[in-house]
């Protein structure tokens, strides 16, 4: 099993959000693997998350694509695959945008252009 969390992240500290101390989040793919976090929801309470991990499009998570599930806590960390992990297309447009948006983000003009080969 993956380290949980905040012991990846934080070092082993345990993490508390502000709004809650458990976390449910959506991946593209394999969990911890890489950035590929979607999307991410904190929750007051065990209950309240674990009804999340175990119906996340009822707690509004966009699922389109989404491979894992994660639930996290101080005395939870589980893991479920949902789907096949998301293949992205080089010639999908929308991902080339993304891309083109992100290089823009960090090296400004010249890394969009780069992207799109101008």
């Amino acid at each position: 099993m993956t380290k949980p969390y905040r012991e990846r992240i934080h070092g082993g500290t345990s993490y508390e959000s502000e709004l809650g101390e458990y976390i449910v989040d959506v991946w593209g793919s394999e969990p911890f693997t890489n950035d590929d976090c979607w999307e991410g929801k904190d929750f007051k309470t065990k209950e309240e998350a674990l009804a999340a991990f175990d119906d996340p499009g009822g707690y509004g998570f966009e699922l389109d694509e989404v491979a894992f599930v994660v639930i996290d806590g101080p005395d939870i960390h589980k893991e479920r695959r949902i789907g096949p992990d998301c293949v992205y297309d080089a010639n999908d447009d929308d991902w080339k945008r993304e891309q083109a948006v992100q290089a823009g983000m960090a090296f400004g003009c010249e890394g969009y252009n780069e992207v799109y080969g101008y």
